[in-house]
């Protein structure tokens, strides 16, 4: 009889620690929670504290990983498009000031969040949206590595135009010279566009008069040649591809029979 009324006591006295979980039909567990946890099988009402969450990567998903298409224009656009928002959980009879409901909590808007990355957004069944922040990190990652990339091609671009300026005869070289009276031909170079380029940008030229040979030559800013297109008399562009190219500064001239008739400044930015 004792021992009855002990594990009823044992029982009676456990109960109410198990008033807050609650196992579903579907397998879900809810900590703190009274709704279905349609999306995650872990729900929990509250902080959570915990030593660190790892996740695990497999050889095999490793085997099947490829890198972020979105490409730097849609990542960098995405953050600029995000809303970054402050908001508190609604008011309870807690009023432990380091209870969820007293903190100030930070967020991303899940609508705009969802329009960018769907799958980082997952609806659950009472309507509310549940936003995956790790998911997001990797994104973030990419876009620092982009910013980087700009911010290295800056810096040899400022560093190119301090040498330019610092040279008379590249200064020199960059004066427009619509006409030579040594050269009886009239021509002209147009600005790269786009400019600054990241794979391929288009010069358009003109060029009348009497000569044997002409071309436009792309240069770095040591005097360098590092490509030459022909062009024939007349009004005429050329593609050029800089895919092969570092970030930086560089000079394309028009060269008549040997002689610099027009140059301009082109930025290559990847």
């Amino acid at each position: 009889m004792k021992t009855t009324i002990s594990i009823l006591f044992l029982i009676a006295s456990v109960l109410p620690c198990f008033a807050q979980l609650k196992v579903c039909k579907n397998g879900n567990v809810l900590i703190g929670q009274t709704n279905k946890g349609g999306v995650s099988k872990l729900t929990v009402g509250g902080t959570v504290t915990t030593d660190g969450i790892m996740i695990p990567f497999t050889p095999e998903m490793k085997e099947s990983t490829t890198p972020i298409e979105d490409g730097s224009e849609k990542i960098l656009t995405s953050v600029a498009a995000m809303e970054v928002m402050t908001y508190s959980m609604p008011p309870s009879n807690n009023k432990d000031i380091d209870s969820p409901q007293a903190m100030k909590h930070f967020a991303l808007s899940p609508d705009a969040l969802q329009l960018l990355y769907p799958a980082m957004v997952k609806p659950d069944a009472d309507g509310n949206m549940n936003v995956n922040y790790t998911e997001l990190v990797p994104v973030l990652v990419r876009c620092i590595q982009e910013l980087q990339q700009e911010v290295e091609a800056l810096k040899g671009t400022v560093s190119a135009l301090a040498s330019f300026s610092n040279r008379e005869e590249l200064s020199r070289s960059t004066e427009s010279r619509r006409f030579d009276n040594s050269l009886c031909v009239s021509a002209s170079l147009s600005q790269n566009q786009p400019n600054p380029v990241k794979a391929q940008t288009i010069i358009n030229y003109r060029l009348n008069g009497d000569f044997n040979h002409a071309s436009i030559r792309i240069c770095d800013v040591g005097g360098s040649v590092l490509k030459s297109y022909e062009i024939q008399s007349g009004s005429g562009s050329v593609m050029v591809n800089t895919s092969d190219m570092r970030s930086g500064l560089f000079l394309y001239s028009l060269i008549v029979d040997g002689n610099t008739v027009d140059t301009k400044k082109m930025i290559v930015s990847k």
